[in-house]
């Protein structure tokens, strides 16, 4: 309601679809896997491949603003766990 309010698609002051897509990113992370998962999120945030861009154009209003972000910390949380079995130690 709020980002058609005031005729924006994404607003940048609203930033609790960044806040839940980065706790979702973190979800299997620890030391030095933290700031890994930061980094992919942001690059998938930024970048929105597919189907985080898919997400984004398809679904309208607030569903559309949270998926996006959701779907880009799911995919970094899904990085982080296969990675993390594939490197010992971390």
């Amino acid at each position: 309601m709020y980002a058609k309010s005031i005729g924006k698609r994404d607003p940048k002051e609203v930033v609790v679809d960044e806040a839940v897509g980065m706790w979702i990113s973190l979800l299997p992370s620890s030391g030095p896997w933290l700031i890994f998962s930061f980094l992919v999120f942001r690059a998938l945030d930024i970048a929105k491949p597919f189907p985080i861009s898919w997400m984004e154009e398809r679904l309208q209003g607030g569903l559309g603003i949270m998926m996006d972000d959701v779907v880009a910390g799911v995919i970094t949380a899904l990085l982080v766990f296969i990675l993390r079995k594939e490197v010992p130690g971390w």
